[in-house]
């Protein structure tokens, strides 16, 4: 009997021993981790400390800053293209041609859309009245409405519906 007893608190001492090692162990793959953790968090927030720095403005376009006068411009000179473009080459060439002028198009389209959203930023910071944003804003639509004619020439005179 004295056996047995002995040998169960000696199972019930290995099973302690072993349970405490694994607890430690375990312990210190935590320690590593969160160590290991904080280092990416100061990695990652020196990386947008370079960011911020790069950036002078939370938000940067690649956009040019134009005028109504130069939308027009850029919206008249490619309806002039697009008048003047002629599906006369091989099926290659004229494709080739469509998808040249139709992404000239889009281009301008997205520069519209920017400039509207500048007036509407410009409009929300107090910069524009209510009179000067939908005067400009009536100029940018216009603007809009000639490009997608132009858009409407170009598919028809090629054929094609570009959706």
């Amino acid at each position: 009997m004295k056996k047995r007893m002995i040998l169960a608190a000696g199972a019930i001492a290995a099973l302690v021993l072993v349970g405490c090692q694994n607890q430690q162990s375990q312990t210190q793959t935590n320690v590593s981790e969160t160590e290991k953790l904080k280092e990416q968090i100061a990695l990652l927030e020196q990386q947008i400390t370079e960011l911020k720095q790069q950036t002078p403005d939370s938000q940067t376009y690649d956009h040019e800053l134009y005028t109504i006068e130069g939308l027009t411009q850029l919206v008249e000179e490619y309806a002039a293209k697009v008048k003047e473009a002629q599906p006369t080459g091989t099926d290659e060439e004229n494709m080739s041609l469509f998808f040249e002028l139709k992404s000239e198009g889009n281009k301008i389209e997205e520069e519209l859309d920017y400039y509207e959203e500048e007036l509407e930023r410009l409009y929300r910071e107090g910069s524009l009245t209510r009179e000067e944003y939908r005067a400009k804003e009536r100029e940018a639509e216009f603007l809009e409405n000639e490009l997608d004619q132009s858009e409407d020439t170009l598919e028809y005179a090629f054929g094609m519906k570009d959706e």
